[in-house]
C-alpha cells in the first residue's frame, strides 16, 4: 500500500513520498532511526508509520503447524516438465509453491524449458498439469512466437490429454525493461491474471534488468528491490499455488588457472531467496545439454542429459536415446 493511504499524519506521509519512500514495503525494509532520517520526521512519527504499514502488510492470521497438516491443501502440488525423466529427478516436476530458479549460460535451454512448461501446465491436474495458463515476462529479448508456435503445434500428439485447448491463446506475454516497472507488474497486472487462471509465472530474465540498473557500489539497493519482489512473488505463489520460475544468466568465477568456471548471478541476495535452482548446461553437439538440481531442501542434488529438438525438451534415458 502506498504511503498515502497508511493510518498517519497526511504531513508525514508527504515527508516521506519526498524522501523516496513510496509505500508500505518501502518502510518496512529500514529501521525507525533510518525512516525518521530519510524523511525528515521524529522518531516517534516514523515508528508510528512503520506500525501502519506492518499492520497493512502483515494481517493474515498465524498458521501452527497443525493446521497446514490437517488442511485440504497440505499435500504438495508439482507441475509436470512433460517429460517423465525430468520429472524423475524433480519427484514430480516444478513445485507448485516458491521460486524455481533455472540457470545456464546463453543457449543452455532456459527459455526452451520455460515455453515447454509453459505449455505443460495447460494439462489437467490428473496429467500432472495444474489447468491453468500462463504469464510469461520477457526482460531483454521479444518472446520467441515462432518458437512457441512450433511447440503448440506438436503439443497434441506429445500429450494428448491435452484435448481441444488451444495452447497459444493461453500464454500471456508481457515485456518489462525496467526493476520499477516490473514490481509494478508484479503487484497490479499479475495478480488480476491469477485471480482469472493463470497458473504458471515465468520472468525471462530477473538478472538483465538488475545487471542493467545497479553498479558494484549499488549492493544494498539491489538486494531491497531483489527483497520486494521475491516477497511479492511468494505470497502470490502461496497464496494461489502457483509456480514461480525465474530464468537467471552466470557470471565468471574470476581466480585461479583453471577451466571456467560459472556462477549464478546476482550474488547470495538473491541465492538465499529461491527455493530451488536448477542448472543447465551445454553438453557437446547442439542438442545436448544437461540439468543439474543444484540447491532444493527436498531434492538431492541429480543431473541427468537433456535434448532440444522441435517438439521440445526431453531427458536422456541413456546417451543418444531420447526419452518421451
Amino acid at each position: 500500500m502506498r504511503v498515502t493511504g497508511l493510518d498517519i499524519d497526511p504531513r508525514h506521509a508527504t515527508a516521506l513520498l519526498n524522501a523516496g519512500l513510496r509505500d508500505s514495503q518501502d518502510l518496512l525494509l529500514l529501521s525507525t532511526p533510518e525512516v525518521s532520517r530519510r524523511a525528515s520526521i521524529t522518531a516517534t512519527a516514523a515508528r508510528a508509520a512503520k506500525g501502519a504499514a506492518a499492520t497493512v502488510e502483515y494481517t493474515s492470521q498465524a498458521v501452527t503447524a497443525l493446521d497446514m497438516l490437517e488442511s485440504p491443501e497440505s499435500g504438495t502440488h508439482v507441475l509436470t516438465t512433460g517429460c517423465a525423466i525430468l520429472d524423475g529427478i524433480l519427484r514430480g516436476g516444478i513445485r507448485a509453491r516458491g521460486i524455481t530458479e533455472i540457470v545456464g549460460e546463453s543457449a543452455s535451454a532456459k527459455t526452451q524449458l520455460c515455453l515447454q512448461l509453459a505449455v505443460t501446465v495447460q494439462l489437467p491436474v490428473e496429467a500432472g498439469g495444474l489447468a491453468g495458463s500462463a504469464v510469461f515476462i520477457c526482460t531483454e529479448d521479444a518472446f520467441p512466437n515462432k518458437r512457441m508456435a512450433q511447440l503448440a503445434e506438436t503439443a497434441h500428439a506429445r500429450w494428448p490429454e491435452m484435448g481441444d485447448t488451444r495452447v497459444s491463446d493461453k500464454v500471456y506475454v508481457e515485456h518489462c525493461g525496467t526493476v520499477a516497472g516490473l514490481l509494478t507488474l508484479l503487484t497490479q497486472r499479475v495478480p488480476v491474471m491469477v485471480r482469472q487462471g493463470v497458473r504458471l509465472v515465468i520472468i525471462d530474465s530477473i538478472a538483465a534488468l538488475f545487471r542493467g540498473e545497479y553498479g558494484r557500489d549499488d549492493a544494498i539497493a539491489r538486494a531491497d528491490e531483489l527483497f520486494k519482489i521475491c516477497r511479492t512473488l511468494k505470497v502470490l505463489s502461496d497464496e494461489w499455488h502457483t509456480p514461480v520460475i525465474c530464468v537467471n544468466q552466470v557470471s565468471d568465477l574470476v581466480g585461479g588457472d583453471g577451466p571456467r568456471l560459472v556462477i549464478p548471478a546476482l550474488g547470495m541476495a538473491w541465492s538465499d531467496m529461491v527455493n530451488t535452482r536448477v542448472f543447465l548446461q551445454k553438453a557437446g553437439g547442439n542438442k545436448a545439454r544437461t540439468l543439474s538440481v543444484v540447491l532444493a531442501s527436498h531434492l538431492p542434488p541429480a543431473q541427468v542429459g537433456m535434448e532440444v529438438n522441435a517438439t521440445g525438451v526431453h531427458g536422456l534415458a541413456h546417451i543418444g536415446q531420447v526419452a518421451p
